[in-house]
């Protein structure tokens, strides 16, 4: 159960918006010399290209993607190479001014870079949601094919067992629909819409597949059930 909770609690989308962020910014705002200052900010900038790098993998790591699909990894690739490489070239030394250039780091992070990444991690979340699904697919498709030569031979103590397998099944169609819903919002999403995203737009994807994401477990906690009762009916 963990890995459906791990999605979201260290999604980039919540490590974007951290206190430890903030906190850096306040360092900066609140260094009274330019040694305090440059460290803080030093610390803002590493950690902006930690994450650039953590969601470069993540979307590389995406597998089986559609013509278009793959036409918006592209596009986000290419904005957070161009990041990365705002970041690098922005030079902090002792001649710097250092709450100018917190200034002009948090003005990008906001106005240009958050939204952004907003819009991949829902990139993301709906393609790991998507690989959950298909391996909880598989997974119930097995139970189903133990289900039924237990039944031919006449093992099964009661109907429970299936009664917790059409459940599952039940959940998972209901889990793949509104993953399916959140697919389609990302579709609407053109690469030009992309290029000029709307500060603070929500999309409905996230609470989407959070529901999609709580059908899932629930229909492994069923999965847990069915083993265990299995497996008594074959002592």
């Amino acid at each position: 159960m963990l890995i459906f909770v791990s999605l979201f609690t260290t999604s980039p989308r919540v490590f974007a918006q951290s206190e430890a962020l903030k906190s850096a910014l306040k360092e900066v705002s609140a260094s009274v010399n330019s040694e305090t200052g440059d460290l803080a900010l030093k610390k803002i900038i590493n950690f902006l290209s930690l994450q650039i790098d953590d969601l470069i993998k993540s979307l590389n790591a995406i597998k089986d993607l559609g013509v278009e699909q793959g036409v918006i990894r592209q596009d986000y690739l290419a904005f957070l190479n161009k990041s990365a490489e705002y970041l690098d070239a922005f030079v902090v030394n002792a001649g710097s001014d250092i709450k100018a250039s917190a200034n002009e780091i948090n003005n990008w992070r906001e106005n240009i870079y958050n939204p952004r990444i907003n819009k991949i991690v829902e990139f993301l979340l709906v393609a790991q949601t998507k690989s959950l699904l298909k391996t909880a697919d598989a997974r119930i498709f097995k139970i189903g094919s133990d289900l039924a030569r237990l039944r031919d031979l006449k093992m099964l103590k009661n109907d429970r067992a299936q009664f917790l397998f059409n459940e599952s099944n039940i959940l998972l169609a209901v889990a793949n629909d509104l993953n399916h819903q959140a697919e389609l919002l990302l579709a609407t999403t053109t690469v030009a819409e992309l290029s000029s995203p709307a500060d603070g737009q929500e999309t409905g994807i996230q609470d989407l597949v959070f529901k999609a994401l709580t059908k899932i477990q629930q229909a492994y906690k069923r999965f847990i059930e069915i083993s265990g009762l299995a497996k008594s009916s074959i002592k």
